[in-house]
């Protein structure tokens, strides 16, 4: 607040402080009621000016907040992408929008790329892992991927469960054949 608006405040805040004192000591109502309405008279006077400067001050403030750039400590971070994983996506994109996807479904996807593609953090993707709620994932060693064909059909599918869709795709549990007579 400037010193105007400090002062003008007080000021109003007195008046009506003093409106209530005068009514309550002066025995002539009227009397009190025609302090009471030049109170009202300064406060009617006065605001106009305090809204105006707090309006103007307001304005100031905005064309100062658009004018300067965003400190470092505003921005958000984001995802930190490195530069593989960023020539790797390039390549995923160009390949899935020409339509060159390996038939055979050899290209595959990890964790961070199967929870971007289905808009899913990588918790809920471990989560329907667990459930068995989408195909199965193809491990290597201590690496989980997923073949991205098989991703993009399964999501085009409306999304079946494991049992519907590896049963389906001739990739279930009946399809092997026990040996030794068991």
């Amino acid at each position: 607040m400037n010193s105007f608006e400090t002062t003008n405040y007080k000021r109003v805040s007195q008046l009506s402080f003093y409106s209530v004192r005068l009514i309550m000591k002066d025995a002539d109502i009227s009397q009190a009621i025609s302090r009471l309405l030049v109170a009202l008279q300064e406060v009617v006077e006065v605001a106009p000016r305090i809204l105006d400067d707090s309006i103007a001050r307001v304005l100031e403030r905005t064309k100062a907040a658009k004018s300067e750039p965003l400190s470092a400590e505003h921005a958000t971070r984001g995802t930190i992408v490195s530069n593989s994983e960023k020539a790797k996506a390039v390549e995923l994109r160009d390949a899935y929008l020409l339509g060159k996807l390996p038939d055979d479904g050899s290209l595959l996807i990890g964790n961070k790329e199967v929870s971007s593609l289905l808009n899913i953090s990588p918790r809920t993707l471990s989560r329907l892992v667990d459930e068995k709620a989408m195909p199965n994932p193809i491990r290597l060693g201590n690496k989980v991927q997923w073949r991205l064909r098989e991703i993009i059909e399964w999501v085009e599918a409306d999304c079946p469960p494991q049992r519907h869709w590896n049963y389906s795709e001739g990739r279930g549990m009946n399809t092997r054949t026990k040996k030794g007579g068991r």
